[in-house]
């Protein structure tokens, strides 16, 4: 099993690195996390989060790779993916996930609740490293086709959907 941890995000404050940054440190060394987006979008941000990586002797096990393509990205090169944000309003990494099978582990925010079922579908966790790295620990092999299979049963485009719609108030229906 991969031990790598994605998390496809731009580097902005409010995506909140610095927790997946310190539940990297209660994982086994094998663990590493692997950032996908722009990290020029908040420079200070992104400075601070480099120093935290070195203060807490983590710059083997944490890769900030830039913007990717989705056709480039392998998501089976992972374990699953990882959000950690304070909020999302659409959060097409977690939609992308689902449609190809790659687990995911996030925070209790409105959408990903709402994708999520209440936690049903993923595991949603409390803001704290503990939380975070406890859910990746517990983290069970499912091959993503049953994944896949799992999601597409409990999960359709039209209720995703509906669900943001009604989160954020933009469907027809006045």
């Amino acid at each position: 099993m991969s031990k790598n941890i994605l998390m496809l995000s731009n580097v902005k404050r409010v995506k909140n690195f610095e927790l997946a940054i310190e539940s990297l440190i209660h994982l086994d060394n094998e663990f590493r996390i692997i950032v996908y987006g722009d990290y020029r979008c908040e420079p200070e941000y992104y400075e601070e989060l480099l120093s935290l990586i070195h203060k807490l002797n983590l710059t083997s096990r944490i890769e900030f790779r830039g913007y990717v393509k989705e056709s480039e990205l392998n998501l089976s090169d992972f374990t699953c993916l990882l959000v950690t944000s304070h909020s999302e309003v659409m959060p097409m990494a977690v939609i992308l996930s689902m449609k190809n099978g790659l687990p995911i582990i996030g925070v209790d925010i409105p959408a990903l609740s709402e994708l999520s079922n209440g936690g049903l579908l993923f595991p949603l966790c409390s803001f704290n490293f503990k939380s975070i790295s406890n859910a990746i620990i517990n983290y069970k092999e499912i091959s993503s086709d049953s994944l896949i299979k799992f999601y597409n049963e409990k999960l359709s485009i039209q209720t995703v959907y509906d669900k943001l719609s009604k989160l954020y108030c933009f469907s027809k229906e006045k």
